[in-house]
């Protein structure tokens, strides 16, 4: 059980680290 809970918030980590890298290049793409 703790281990499927696990998997899915390490998913979602994953997706917002992603989020925050292309953010970051986007904005360094604007300025």
């Amino acid at each position: 059980m703790a281990n499927t809970a696990i998997t899915p918030t390490r998913m979602v980590l994953n997706q917002l680290k992603g989020r925050l890298k292309t953010a970051r290049r986007g904005h360094k793409l604007l300025k």
